[in-house]
């Protein structure tokens, strides 16, 4: 499994799993790719994220820190 990291625009604020994931958090995905990582984001937050990329971002800019998504959920 991979690693990959999903944020959020500025209108963009989900409450998932006792996560608050805004444009001040960063999502983690576990999957076994990119596609299979933007289908578990498109099913738990439709079009509302920003971009899905393989590297973690610079954790500056996201004050929350970063937030596990369990596809289970």
């Amino acid at each position: 499994m991979n690693t990959f990291y999903v944020t959020f625009g500025f209108a963009h604020a989900h409450h998932l799993n006792g996560y608050t994931f805004d444009h001040n958090s960063v999502g983690t995905i576990s999957a076994e790719g990119y596609a299979q990582a933007r289908k578990v984001c498109f099913e738990a937050f439709g079009r509302e994220f920003s971009a899905v990329q393989h590297w973690k971002p610079t954790m500056s800019h996201y004050p929350r820190g970063l937030h596990p998504l369990d596809p289970g959920a």
